[in-house]
């Protein structure tokens, strides 16, 4: 049953939902139709109408016009009251936005519909500075095709990450990072994208703070603070893991042993900042002559251990010579001194002199031990079963088989 309350159009159709406009032409027209009826009234009247029709016609027009007055009053109020209650909500909804503590913008993909105070604070704009811009000017080139592609997505209200950080530019060319969550909306035929950001550049400052102690602290824990090279412990696991793919491809490792002679007379007469120096010229000078897949450390003390992976004995000793060579004719400056060292090596290899890494070491420090005990400055190869053992040094780089037919000496306190 229709509503007597609602307003309708002169065909019974109601006016709820026509505009302030259409309504007030409504009126218009009826006022217009009954001036015509009056007019033919009149004119009736000398074709032998009756006054009392004429009355008749005339109350029940004033009666039209009265009902469907009243009704668009009725409309206007309602339109009124709508129209009210949409500022009062705008109003509320810009309050809440420009005090809150978000940082909120509504934008469609070519400009800004709305910003707050804080967003446009965040880029170094004021509000009214921003509404101009495109959104893409905030954002640094290099992350504007990934905005692009979020805000896209965003439109189409497709699949994309729930929070998105890209590199923005304020106002005086500066970068500034940025955390963005998004949301679609849409407003009749028209959508839009509401952006909330968070400044996170102090956040992002903190992180790469830690990524880089904590890439300090990796370095810290497998290099020597002294000398730079790698410390005991990751040569051991590195040396490990070289026997394993030794062992895989069938090929060599060589290991040298290495130590300075008297270092201790070094601290002794010139101090241990000198003894510090002529550690970390010696360790520069070591790993000089390593590749970059060879592990260069220093084992302990003034000890230093090099490995050299698929690199056979003979060559490895000659390796060790030119080190040896190198250190004994360095003179290192120590304050208004000048401090002379020499070095002991020893030189061994998988699987000739060992299977396991502990027994590679070990042969390589009984051969640094032996050359030390034959006057040192000297390059001994290791023992095995397979050669025989005399007190001849390695001085110069001899061919490959006079080096394995070299025959070294035991402990001097065993031979004795």
């Amino acid at each position: 049953m229709k509503d007597p309350s609602r307003p309708s159009s002169p065909g019974g159709a109601p006016f709820e939902g026509s505009d302030e406009g259409q309504l007030r032409a409504e009126n218009t027209r009826l006022k217009q139709t009954v001036q015509v009826l009056m007019n033919r009234a009149e004119r009736s009247a000398g074709q032998e109408v009756t006054e009392f029709g004429i009355f008749q016609t005339t109350l029940v027009l004033e009666d039209l016009v009265n009902r469907r007055t009243e009704e668009l009053t009725r409309v206007l109020e309602r339109n009124e009251k709508i129209t009210r209650s949409l500022r009062r909500s705008e109003a509320r909804f810009r309050g809440l936005a420009d005090q809150s503590l978000a940082v909120i913008a509504i934008v469609d993909v070519n400009r800004f519909t709305y910003v707050n105070s804080r967003f446009a604070d965040t880029f170094g704009y004021g509000r009214y500075e921003m509404l101009p811009l495109a959104p893409i000017e905030t954002v640094a080139p290099a992350s504007r095709a990934k905005v692009l592609e979020h805000v896209q997505k965003c439109l189409l209200n497709e699949s994309r990450p729930d929070l998105l950080e890209f590199e923005g530019r304020k106002k005086d060319g500066s970068s500034v990072d940025i955390e963005l969550a998004s949301s679609r909306m849409k407003v009749g035929r028209e959508a839009g994208v509401i952006f909330v950001i968070a400044d996170v550049t102090a956040r992002k400052k903190a992180e790469r703070e830690v990524q880089a102690l904590n890439h300090q602290l990796a370095e810290l824990a497998i290099h020597d603070p002294l000398t730079g090279l790698y410390n005991r412990r990751f040569m051991e696991q590195s040396l490990e893991n070289e026997l394993i793919r030794a062992r895989r491809e069938g090929s060599p490792v060589s290991v040298v042993m290495c130590d300075l002679d008297h270092f201790k007379s070094v601290n002794d007469l010139h101090g241990h900042q000198a003894g510090d120096k002529v550690l970390r010229t010696f360790s520069s000078m070591a790993k000089r002559k390593c590749r970059g897949s060879d592990i260069a450390s220093r084992y302990g003390g003034e000890e230093f251990l090099l490995v050299f992976p698929g690199m056979p004995a003979e060559l490895a000793a000659t390796r060790a010579e030119s080190v040896r060579s190198a250190t004994a004719a360095a003179r290192i400056t120590a304050g208004s001194r000048t401090v002379h060292v020499t070095a002991s090596f020893g030189v061994a290899e998988y699987p000739t002199h060992g299977e396991t890494w502990e027994e590679i070491v070990a042969a390589a420090d009984e051969a640094q031990y032996r050359a030390k005990a034959a006057g040192r400055n000297q390059v001994k190869l290791a023992t095995s079963s397979k050669t025989a053992m005399d007190d001849s040094s390695f001085r110069t780089a001899p061919s490959s088989s006079a080096l394995r037919s070299q025959s070294l000496v035991l402990r001097v306190a065993e031979s004795a």
